[in-house]
């Protein structure tokens, strides 16, 4: 069976970024203010597993909506750990 669900950014009431023990991955947490079910089961949090390796994130997005939308908070190329990366993306996006 396939599951499919759209989450509004207004829905998610919090982000983590956690290291786990192996020191190569990390857990980029969402928590949602209404948990999706998937049955009689309801999912309050979605973790995503990430690792440290360097990369570069492309918006996409031009360049004025960027300034516009986002400020300086966002940049149409940006480089870093990814996982550092997707928690700024979210966190800038989601404005938490």
């Amino acid at each position: 069976q396939k599951y499919d669900y759209k989450i509004k950014y207004d829905d998610i009431s919090r982000l983590f970024l956690l290291p786990k023990p192996d020191d190569v991955h990390m857990a980029f947490v969402i928590a949602l203010d209404k948990p999706i079910r998937q049955g009689q089961q309801r999912y309050q949090y979605l973790v995503l597993q990430t690792n440290k390796d360097p990369d570069e994130v492309r918006v996409n997005l031009d360049e004025d909506t960027i300034k516009k939308e986002y400020g300086d908070d966002l940049q149409p190329v940006m480089r870093g750990s990814l996982s550092n990366l997707v928690a700024k993306t979210f966190k800038v996006i989601a404005k938490k």
